[in-house]
């Protein structure tokens, strides 16, 4: 199957494939895109690449962003270790920063939630925050950009040192304190989201272990 991003103009009738374009360094289309966010304010798409962490680097894996609705792209993760690793998930606050989780396959060293802000220079500068592997899922709160839920989730067994379950920032992603599970009894946690009716429930989804909803104090 084709594989890459892809845009529609009338409600999806018709797609037209974005990463097939001569910005890009070489055939995304063949890596998966595992995450996608519209940055409301500026615009600014971002794609995250990679196919899963287990199997090495590849030149298109990383973040790519795009500032004219995907014409051109611009790999913004250029020379920092998400280049060597899978990127699951992005996010960013509508402002400065952009939050990206990434793994790299079984090791217990690399992966984790990176934190990217733009310079004046054009380029960007990426910090890594929350050093646990497999990060695929990144929720900010719609009430408080500096508040940030970042997942590390298992894969089929934890990994070393890792502490799966949900971490909570209150300073913009720069430190992480790791909740209590409560009712959470399935760790292999893929995806995470704000409800658009109550700004204080976050919803859990997991990997064939079901659906949980928090609710944030």
């Amino acid at each position: 199957y084709e594989k890459g991003v892809y845009r529609s103009d009338d409600w999806g009738a018709s797609w037209t494939e974005l990463s097939d374009s001569a910005s890009w360094s070489g055939s995304p289309s063949t890596w998966d895109a595992n995450a996608f966010v519209i940055d409301e304010e500026s615009g600014r798409f971002f794609v995250a690449f990679g196919d899963g962490g287990a199997w090495g680097g590849n030149e298109d894996w990383g973040l790519w962003m795009s500032e004219d609705c995907g014409a051109s792209w611009q790999r913004i993760s250029e020379g920092s270790e998400l280049d060597e690793e899978a990127v699951l998930s992005v996010e960013t606050d509508g402002g400065e920063r952009v939050y990206v989780g990434s793994w790299s396959g079984y090791s217990d060293t690399e992966g984790g939630l990176y934190v990217g802000e733009q310079l004046e220079t054009g380029e960007w500068n990426w910090h890594r925050t929350l050093d646990q592997p497999r990060v695929p899922a990144i929720a900010i709160d719609p009430e408080d950009p500096d508040v940030v839920y970042a997942v590390s989730g298992q894969w089929f067994n934890p990994v070393g040192r890792q502490r799966a379950g949900i971490y909570r920032s209150n300073d913009a992603g720069e430190t992480f304190t790791l909740l209590e599970r409560g009712d959470l009894s399935h760790l292999r946690i893929d995806n995470m989201r704000f409800s658009v009716h109550d700004p204080d429930v976050l919803w859990v989804g997991t990997h064939g272990g079901g659906m949980y909803k928090g609710r944030i104090d």
